[in-house]
């Protein structure tokens, strides 16, 4: 009888521990992919990746809806429940014809409003791609950048793989990135979350500083250099992407797109410090060019980034200067040159 007793209250303790972890745990589905795709097969850690399972990245992505205030607090919530904190970036994408002058300068109530002085930064940059666009496809970007006039900074070069956040599960973003090789605890691979207007998305960068060989603009970097440059310190990563030197014959046939060129001014919103960048795109069809305007600002983690980004939604309705769209002003780059 005692130890019926016994063998009872042991299986007690076991059905309260499972409905404590369903408690826990419950209602958290695998992410599929967005905009009606297909779910992505995952991969474990141990193995290798191939053709078949690299990601694909939605071509409908710019056509993300928008996120209302529950689902966005869902996605905070999510990253509070991992014990994460990943960097966060709210950026947000101004009306260009409200906010510019006739040189397509900040004006200056837009300068005051965000505490920006006088001085501007100017940067030159180019991308990296196929006409096929096979590094966009597969979710990577290769950018060259510098400070134009600045020849001692050189050129600092990036190799960027992004995450589309799946319904509000930052969580499983991070959890594919790992599982397709991104070691993000270490020092090489650094993780943002860049969240615009509608969407979210989970980056993941690499950075190289790169002599500029005393060229004080982008403008005299050759496609040939550029392209040399990537292939001479491409990550591993993304060289072996789905198979094995994929990212350098990637590469071989990539075309430059750019320069094109961008001034960014530093101010300040409540406590936070902001950037506002001013970006020209020529526009192939019009033969003039399309000047897009942004707003950002960076967080601690998501939870940090939740307050701050309604505050600043607010402040940019209130100047009826608030375009309700994201930018994604490397798409439109690829589109002015490929």
């Amino acid at each position: 009888m005692k130890k019926r007793k016994i063998r009872i209250l042991i299986i007690c303790a076991m059905l309260a521990a499972n409905l404590a972890a369903c408690a826990l745990f419950g209602g958290k589905t695998p992410a599929g992919v967005e905009d009606g795709g297909t779910a992505e097969e995952t991969m474990s850690s141990t193995e290798a990746p191939t053709q078949d399972k690299v990601p694909q990245r939605s071509d409908d992505e710019d056509k993300a809806p928008q996120r209302s205030d529950d689902e966005a607090q869902d996605r905070v919530s999510s990253q509070k429940r991992s014990g994460q904190k990943i960097e966060t970036e709210v950026h947000f994408l101004l009306d260009s014809d409200a906010v510019l002058d006739e040189d397509h300068r900040l004006k200056k109530e837009i300068r005051s409003e965000f505490d920006t002085g006088k001085k501007i930064k100017k940067f030159g940059v180019v991308y990296y791609d196929g006409t096929d666009r096979g590094f966009e496809r597969e979710g990577w970007i290769n950018r060259i950048r510098m400070q134009e006039g600045k020849a001692d900074k050189g050129f600092e070069l990036t190799y960027k793989k992004r995450y589309p956040v799946s319904g509000t599960d930052v969580d499983e973003a991070v959890r594919r990135a790992g599982e397709e090789g991104f070691d993000l605890s270490g020092e090489s691979w650094e993780a943002q979350v860049e969240w615009g207007f509608s969407s979210m998305t989970l980056s993941i960068s690499l950075k190289e500083d790169v002599d500029s060989g005393g060229r004080e603009s982008i403008a005299y970097l050759t496609p040939n250099e550029g392209r040399c440059m990537l292939e001479q310190h491409i990550p591993v990563e993304e060289r072996d992407w789905g198979t094995v030197q994929w990212g350098n014959e990637a590469l071989e046939s990539a075309q430059m797109a750019g320069p094109v060129f961008f001034d960014r001014y530093n101010g300040k919103f409540g406590g936070s410090k902001v950037q506002i960048e001013v970006w020209e795109i020529p526009d192939s069809e019009s033969g003039e060019s399309l000047f897009i305007t942004e707003i950002s600002l960076t967080a601690e983690d998501c939870e940090t980034a939740a307050g701050v980004r309604e505050e600043l939604a607010e402040k940019l309705e209130e100047l009826g200067i608030l375009t309700e769209e994201d930018s994604l002003k490397t798409r439109k780059v690829l589109d002015a040159f490929l």
